[in-house]
């Protein structure tokens, strides 16, 4: 009987994983400046003390402006949900990998 071998998945697999981590950090980069720049456009605020600091309140601001925020806000929302099913199906595609040479 062989000895067990745990080992890291092939080199390739490794670089396809790092390739997609970069893309989904550029992706979420983007979409949060996209949000702010939104954010800046209309004169919209994160929290009710920007609001009050502003002078203004979230009844004030356009409608085209409040639609604006929601789509990026969506699009986070998304994004999000992406990047979890891709960390457990990559845990899982290394997992199998593992077991996979273990039991050969």
């Amino acid at each position: 009987m062989n000895p067990i071998v745990v080992a890291f998945p092939f080199v390739e697999c490794i670089h396809a994983l790092i390739v997609a981590a970069v893309l989904l950090v550029a992706n979420h980069t983007w979409i949060m400046t996209s949000t702010e720049l939104t954010r800046v456009h209309f004169r919209l605020f994160a929290s009710p003390e920007e609001w009050a600091a502003s002078g203004t309140c979230r009844q004030d601001a356009s409608e085209e402006g409040l639609r604006e925020l929601e789509r990026r806000h969506n699009t986070h929302r998304n994004t999000t949900e992406n990047t979890v099913y891709f960390i457990l199906l990559s845990m899982y595609g290394i997992a199998s990998y593992l077991t996979i040479s273990v039991f050969v």
